[in-house]
């Protein structure tokens, strides 16, 4: 360590030297051929050595600027001297730079840091991947960077790619003595040309381009994500949410892998299954339910159908619906209907109104109503007359000691109409309690047409 200071503090004063000299006018051939001379000498041994895989951390030293990245991979070593002294110093390992781009160039301080940082990893990959690392750089803020969760996706990418190797300290080099700032300042004053690193960006989609995903993260896909994938090939929305949720997204825009992920956060994938976790209310909640292509939802609406009595469409989704899950699955029902042989023949339950279910455009253009028998309550209370309006689903429910009969029909009635507006269709079963005289003649005198039931009508 005393070695390291040392170092450290020759560096500080040669700075400071330089600095209070110019160059200009007194620069000659013979100065441009020695320094030539010297960049030779610092690349080569006994200055630069080899790197040694014996468990000694590696150094990484890096500077990022507006014209240049730049960073100096080291190594400590042991030096035996002449006279049998063991001396341990820095050496350098391999020194790497790279010109900025128009866009990089553009970057904050902290983020032309970060930058500088992901460029050396990659550079140095083959040597630092699984061996321990101790990074060092002139910015105080990388380090937050570095732990920061509040980065874009790009960003995000280039932290993740950092952490993964394996890093055991992070400190802070001021700029006078950061051994890459030199490095990092060789383009000062030059311009842009080809091969000096500003034709290309520092950037994830640099692998793409290159034809590598994921960099050596990403080796293959597995046969599990290929057979999900394979399955739902042609439902767009199930197979966006796959490829986020196995991270096969890369090749879309972040607006889009973000409002995909989103969405994907409803959704799990166990034992090859897609499985949709969302969903359901907080008064009916659902289990998680197995997503299926609209195929396979037909099919499944078809077995129902008729092994279920050829019921219509309402009571096949209620089967349904705590099974599995798929975005359409109302008109993959009435696709399963719409083509069974049996219901074209003889006609199914209900399969002509559930098809074409009661819709109404305003309030009170349609109510019903039925008698619900209950036990006996408070007050001796042990029947209710229901009425909705369809449009609304506004609910009304009366209380009556005795059975329903046309009196406590037209007893409801009379208030709904009173204290709301008459209905222009009252649609009934075909019961005593409604199928009679005295509400018929309530519904003429306000002008309200009753329907009745025709499979229940009497007569």
């Amino acid at each position: 360590m005393e070695c390291r200071h040392a170092e450290r503090g020759w560096e500080a004063k040669y700075q400071n030297i330089m600095k209070a000299h110019k160059l200009t006018g007194i620069w000659t051939k013979e100065h441009s051929e020695t320094f030539i001379k010297l960049k030779s000498i610092l690349i080569s041994e006994p200055v630069l050595r080899p790197p040694r895989f014996d468990g000694t951390p590696f150094i990484l030293t890096t500077d990022g600027s507006k014209d240049a990245f730049a960073g100096v991979l080291s190594q400590r070593i042991t030096t035996t001297l002449a006279g049998g002294k063991k001396v341990t110093c820095l050496h350098p390992l391999g020194f790497a730079s790279k010109r900025t781009s128009t866009t990089e160039e553009k970057y904050k301080p902290f983020l032309l840091e970060f930058a500088s940082l992901k460029f050396c990893f990659d550079k140095f990959s083959n040597i630092l991947w699984g061996m321990p690392v101790e990074v060092e750089t002139d910015c105080q803020a990388l380090r937050d960077v570095l732990m920061s969760d509040k980065l874009n996706a790009t960003h995000a990418w280039w932290r993740d790619g950092v952490l993964a190797y394996n890093i055991i300290d992070v400190r802070h080099i001021p700029g006078i003595t950061n051994i890459a700032d030199g490095v990092s300042r060789q383009y000062e004053g030059t311009k842009k040309g080809f091969g000096d690193g500003s034709e290309w960006m520092v950037s994830p989609d640099i692998d793409e381009v290159t034809g590598v995903v994921q960099n050596m993260f990403q080796v293959e896909i597995s046969s599990e994500a290929t057979a999900l994938r394979e399955r739902f090939a042609d439902e767009p929305l199930l197979l966006e949410v796959v490829n986020a949720l196995l991270e096969l997204d890369h090749g879309t825009s972040l607006q889009a892998r973000s409002r995909a992920r989103h969405r994907a956060s409803q959704y799990a994938i166990e034992n090859g299954r897609l499985w949709f976790i969302g969903g359901g209310t907080r008064i009916r909640a659902r289990a998680r339910r197995e997503c299926m292509t609209k195929a396979e939802a037909v099919e499944l609406a078809r077995q129902e159908h008729e092994g279920g009595g050829h019921w219509h469409r309402d009571s096949i989704k209620l089967t349904l619906l705590d099974r599995i899950h798929c975005p359409g699955l109302d008109a993959n029902i009435v696709s399963a209907i719409l083509n069974c042989a049996h219901c074209k023949n003889f006609g199914g339950t209900f399969l002509h109104s559930l098809l074409n279910p009661i819709t109404r455009r305003h309030p009170f253009e349609l109510l019903v109503g039925d008698y619900l028998s209950m036990p006996m309550g408070k007050g001796g209370f042990n029947n209710v007359g229901l009425y909705l309006d369809t449009y609304s689903q506004h609910v009304w429910g009366f209380m009556f000691k005795k059975p329903g009969s046309g009196s406590t029909t037209v007893k409801s009635l009379t208030n709904i109409f009173h204290n709301f507006a008459p209905s222009e269709t009252f649609m009934t079963d075909g019961a005593s309690h409604f199928n009679c005289e005295e509400v018929e003649n309530f519904c003429t005198g306000w002008g309200t047409k009753h329907t009745l039931w025709p499979h229940t009508r009497h007569g």
